[in-house]
């Protein structure tokens, strides 16, 4: 059962958190990084080595980036920030938790990703990045 009294001070911070959210929009800065936390035994003592591809759709209009990576606290945090300095565009992304596993599918677009060579770089940083 909600308490009347919390819900009136929920709709208090909803001016504030409005504020707050059109102020970071208009300075445009990246969001925080989210704090590491701990890893798991499992990741600590058998990490999964990370793996990243880039290939082209059916339709030759986007890419599909596939990522394998031990899963962790900021992973998707990671992989947005990378994407964004090299100017690709998120679509779609399909995310899946195998245990310590992560699994992630994404459709992207832009930035310089009709050159292979840069198709690379970004894997190549990708995997560097996604490191335990």
């Amino acid at each position: 059962m909600l308490d009347v009294e919390n819900r009136d001070n929920n709709r208090e911070m909803v001016p504030y958190i409005e504020h707050e959210m059109e102020q970071r929009l208009m300075r445009q800065l990246p969001p925080e990084a989210p704090s590491q936390g701990r890893l798991s035994r499992q990741v600590k003592h058998f990490p999964i080595k990370p793996e990243a591809s880039i290939l082209g759709d059916e339709k030759g209009a986007h890419f599909i980036l596939s990522l394998v990576a031990a899963d962790r606290p900021g992973l998707l945090y990671t992989v947005a920030i990378t994407l964004a300095e090299h100017g690709a565009n998120l679509h779609t992304a399909k995310i899946t938790t195998l245990g310590e596993r992560a699994e992630d599918v994404f459709l992207i677009s832009g930035g310089d990703l009709r050159e292979s060579a840069s198709r690379i770089r970004l894997e190549t940083e990708l995997m560097e990045r996604l490191k335990v």
